[in-house]
């Protein structure tokens, strides 16, 4: 990580920020006559995000496993990749999220020379989210918003990581500030340039403050929120966790769900900023490099094999998740079933054996140095 703190992910914007900007009112009004409106401020800058590859797991219960009676706790392990998060604690980046870079090979090391584009100096902004600070953060939360649905809860404190990387990513943005006439307020424009064209995003007043008068078009514009998406911009956050026990989509669904809710409320950024500094040197925080990514992808997706497997035998028996322990239990669901499983117990010790084996070294320093140290005394 020496000499990076992060990774601007297309370099330097694509388009010069006037033009940019410039483009974006014209393309509505074509053929009109009228020139753009000229923002009164603008902006450039590059926004901290973060890519999140992680396996979770919590002590949680479900109701389909319960039956009339109080669930049964378990462990329950969660996959996430490719979790795009805000790395500094503004609203707005909440939305700059839901649009993730695609393309890891387009990213460059951050070097002074990406600082200045265009003719114009470009506004670095330092972090102050980190997630696995978040991790931390979900330890503190209440039973009450531990529920994720009416099917599945989890004890907060439990949580815990398996494995985590973090990939610091800068995004290239522009800002442009357009003053109205009175009695309307000013209007920002949000335009992220990693990509071309990019996606926007107009930012208004909070609509439930009673001392602004809204803005003509606002009329027709649905829901009660102060950013609104023009064009292909993403009206939703596409964060995916992945269940991979139990097995079961409906179960990776209606985390995803709660998740996106937890990551979209308004001032959610505000919430998750750090009491200390962010430390870049941490050995979880890697470069967003193919090398970086492919080893923990490679380790998340050995488990799935697994999910696959017990899915499978779900599929073909009138078992519960729980209830697929032994040959034994699985005896009276057919030959089919039992042959299914006695495979999945035959694989079972070998994909825990390559797994482990897989495990990147940089995440066994950092659990060694988590260590208790023993006194020398």
């Amino acid at each position: 990580m020496a000499g990076y703190v992060g990774r601007s992910t297309m370099g330097p914007p694509n388009v010069p920020f006037t033009s940019a900007i410039a483009s974006i009112l014209a393309k509505y009004f074509p053929m009109s006559g009228f020139k753009p409106l000229q923002p009164t401020r603008l902006q450039p800058l590059y926004f901290p995000t973060w890519f999140v590859h992680a396996e979770l797991k919590a002590t949680g219960w479900l109701s389909s496993e319960a039956g009339a009676e109080e669930p049964q706790s378990r462990t329950i392990t969660v996959q996430f990749e490719d979790l795009y998060l805000p790395g500094i604690n503004l609203d707005f980046g909440r939305i700059l999220v839901r649009d993730p870079p695609q393309y890891i090979e387009l990213a460059k090391p951050f070097s002074p020379n990406l600082a200045h584009q265009w003719g114009h100096d470009v506004m670095c902004l330092p972090y102050n989210i980190l997630p696995f600070d978040i991790l931390d953060k979900s330890h503190t939360l209440s039973y009450t918003d531990a529920v994720i649905d009416e099917n599945m809860r989890f004890n907060p404190q439990s949580v815990k990581m398996n494995l985590a990387a973090c990939y610091p990513v800068l995004l290239p943005v522009y800002l442009a500030q357009y003053v109205s006439r009175e009695p309307w307020p000013p209007v920002t424009i949000i335009l992220a340039a990693h990509s071309d064209p990019g996606v926007h995003y107009i930012h208004i007043p909070h609509p439930d403050a009673e001392d602004n008068v809204r803005l003509p078009f606002e009329e027709l514009v649905a829901g009660q929120d102060d950013y609104i998406e023009i064009g292909s911009a993403p009206e939703d956050a596409q964060a995916r966790a992945i269940v991979v026990n139990p097995a079961g989509e409906n179960i990776s669904d209606g985390l995803s769900s709660w998740l996106n809710d937890k990551l979209q409320q308004r001032n959610a950024p505000v919430s998750l900023a750090a009491r200390h500094p962010i430390d870049l040197e941490d050995p979880r925080v890697r470069e967003w490099t193919q090398e970086e990514v492919d080893p923990v992808y490679n380790w998340l997706r050995k488990d799935r094999a697994r999910t696959f497997f017990r899915k499978e035998i779900l599929k073909n028996t009138n078992l519960d998740e729980s209830e697929i322990t032994t040959v034994a239990k699985v005896q009276g669901e057919g030959k089919f079933a039992v042959d299914l499983f006695k495979a999945f117990l035959k694989g079972d010790a070998e994909w825990q054996e390559t797994r482990a084996a897989s495990v990147p070294e940089w995440w066994k320093k950092w659990e060694e140095s988590q260590k208790p140290r023993r006194s020398t005394r």
